[in-house]
């Protein structure tokens, strides 16, 4: 639906650019924040997808004990970093 709603907005947006008259100043600056913030929430949004996905996995293993112990522990070592890394990746995408 994000990825939608920033397609919509990009081809809104460069439509309305070759027609100034039509659009005001502050509409086309509410628009190019909203293709902004989309931009920017969609790779945070892919990001968390990712680590919930893990944590699933996770839960999922655990409660079916579909795993030995020294394979969870395994899992957990490797989900601990995963999470690690996405969270760190989330952030520096906030930053940027």
């Amino acid at each position: 639906m994000l990825l939608a709603l920033y397609r919509y907005n990009t081809c809104r947006y460069r439509r309305k650019i070759h027609l100034r008259s039509e659009q005001s100043l502050s509409e086309r600056y509410q628009l190019s924040e909203n293709i902004r913030t989309t931009r920017q929430l969609i790779p945070v949004l892919f990001l968390h997808l990712a680590s919930n996905v893990e944590i699933s996995a996770q839960t999922l293993s655990t409660y079916y004990g579909l795993l030995d112990q020294s394979s969870k522990e395994c899992l957990y070592a490797f989900g601990g970093v995963f999470n690690a890394a996405v969270y760190f990746l989330i952030q520096l995408s906030v930053i940027k």
